[in-house]
């Protein structure tokens, strides 16, 4: 079923490694960077894929593929605004982002405030971004830097996270799951045409 899902399609590596590289430059926008990793990681259309021969909506989970695929977006971008707390992360990653892909801001004027932002401003301000910056570092994937807006990333261990984000939760999808096959089994406890 992968090999006719994935066809040829393969892991691109040069353009993981460029949305790795780049993660921490001011002019590589979210949209730069979300082109790269979907182009790059094939497996991400595991998620979508539709077929009249198996329940591809099905998850191990209790959740549909779209909302798999959603969330592991999600991932990434969190992981893209916690990289880049030094000059506009944490703005992102409380307010989210316009149509054009930039990061917003609560309104200026108090009187917009509605309880949504409210909230989202208390979680900005109340948030430890400070924690969130050393628990990247003390993973080795940023490294420490006297100006905190002066990131630079170990690009290695940031590739590494890119392709966990992007296939962690493929084998959630219950029609990628594998039979032990009669030649196989017993497998591990499993019995011939059982799902593992």
């Amino acid at each position: 079923l992968l090999r006719s899902l994935l066809g040829s399609r393969k892991t691109d590596w040069h353009l993981a490694r460029r949305a790795a590289t780049r993660i921490c430059e001011p002019e590589y926008r979210l949209r730069d960077f979300f082109d790269d990793c979907t182009n790059a990681f094939p497996e991400l259309g595991l998620y979508v894929f539709t077929s009249s021969q198996c329940d591809a909506m099905a998850t191990t989970g209790g959740r549909t593929t779209d909302d798999e695929y959603q969330r592991t977006m999600g991932a990434f971008f969190s992981f893209f605004w916690l990289m880049r707390l030094g000059f506009e992360g944490s703005d992102a990653f409380s307010f989210g982002v316009d149509e054009e892909w930039a990061p917003m801001r609560p309104p200026k004027d108090p009187a917009y405030h509605t309880d949504e932002i409210k909230r989202r401003i208390a979680f900005r301000q109340a948030a430890d971004w400070e924690a969130m910056r050393k628990m990247l570092e003390d993973a080795g994937i940023l490294k420490h830097m006297a100006v905190a807006s002066e990131s630079q990333n170990d690009a290695e261990r940031t590739l590494a996270m890119l392709a966990l984000t992007a296939i962690h939760d493929i084998m959630k999808v219950q029609a990628l799951l594998p039979t032990v096959q009669v030649a196989h089994g017993p497998f591990c406890g499993f019995q011939p045409g059982e799902v593992v």
